[in-house]
């Protein structure tokens, strides 16, 4: 089954020379003739059955064969899902767990929340009861400016004596 169209008679020994003796790919070949990349394969297949080349051939696969990276063979079906199953599986834990610590985080800043309120009243406990019985409980307080006392983290005035 011989073609002879004008491409034929134009590139097939070229194409042979560059893929058997100049040890080219037929990626590299693509590159340097304007021919479909079936033609080429075909070329080449039809070039060694006609020369007697088939070990050649199998053995040039071979070697291109070889230095690509092996790919993993097929597994079964059977396998596939139970991995899948497993994956699913550590998917969930892992959710499971960081609801767990989401859960714990909330818990912690509701406390945090709490001691923050539990500080400013004793702190508004400690400004009424100085202001009211005109001592100082405080030792060694330091002067805070004028904006700390303007408003809390809750919007609320903290009572302040008027003298």
């Amino acid at each position: 089954m011989n073609y002879l169209t004008k491409k034929h008679q134009m590139y097939y020994e070229d194409v042979n020379h560059l893929y058997y003796e100049e040890k080219l790919s037929i990626r590299h070949i693509l590159r340097v003739i304007p021919v479909s990349k079936n033609t080429i394969s075909r070329w080449i297949r039809t070039f060694a059955i006609e020369n007697n080349l088939n070990d050649e051939c199998l053995m040039r696969k071979r070697q291109l064969n070889a230095s690509r990276p092996k790919v993993l063979e097929p597994m079964d079906v059977s396998d596939l899902r139970k991995q899948l199953a497993e994956m699913r599986m550590e998917l969930r834990n892992k959710e499971k767990e960081i609801g767990e610590r989401d859960k714990v985080l909330k818990e912690k800043d509701i406390e945090l929340h709490r001691q923050r309120m539990r500080a400013d009243f004793y702190d508004e406990m400690i400004n009424v009861a100085e202001c009211k019985f005109n001592i100082s409980i405080r030792k060694k307080a330091q002067k805070r400016p004028y904006h700390y006392f303007s408003r809390n983290f809750w919007g609320v005035m903290p009572v302040r004596c008027l003298k």
